[in-house]
């Protein structure tokens, strides 16, 4: 129930919070490396390090699917995926808020996912939230995440 309220309160300041450009310090430079390292690790279909990124509870909320909770079986879901996929993907983060551990980070993507066996490309723009929680080994993990599509077009810019 206080996650709920926390949760409440920190999408309800994402309305007048200021970009994330615009922001300084050193939670957000970590929350930034960390959605950087995400990046990384799914572009390059490296599921182990991928999942380091998530709460052992996490809850991952893909379109157009049931909610994958907790670590193993959102690494079923990503692992299906890349083992079955090149991605190409690019997040870009335009705002976040912080109440103590939880930060909330809010923006848009876009993807091109390359059959591995040979087949159409996949494309995707859209946008997300993530919710981190930073843990007591003083790094920023997601607790909560949901995306869904704007298109599946070809993306261009």
């Amino acid at each position: 129930m206080k996650l709920q309220g926390i949760v409440m309160a920190l999408a309800m300041s994402l309305a007048v919070a200021a970009p994330m450009s615009a922001v300084a310090g050193s939670a957000e430079d970590d929350v930034v490396a960390t959605c950087a390292a995400w990046e990384a690790a799914y572009m390059g279909g490296d599921i182990d390090k991928l999942m380091e990124l998530y709460t052992a509870d996490a809850v991952s909320m893909a379109p157009g699917a049931p909610a994958s909770v907790g670590r193993e079986a959102i690494r079923n879901d990503y692992g299906k995926f890349l083992a079955d996929y090149t991605v190409t993907h690019q997040t870009m983060a335009t705002q976040v808020a912080f109440e103590g551990n939880v930060a909330i980070e809010r923006g848009g993507y876009k993807q091109s996912a390359t059959p591995k066996k040979g087949g159409p490309i996949l494309y995707e723009r859209g946008k997300y939230i993530v919710i981190w929680n930073h843990e007591a080994d003083g790094k920023w993990r997601e607790k909560l995440e949901i995306w869904n599509s704007d298109t599946t077009e070809p993306v261009t810019n």
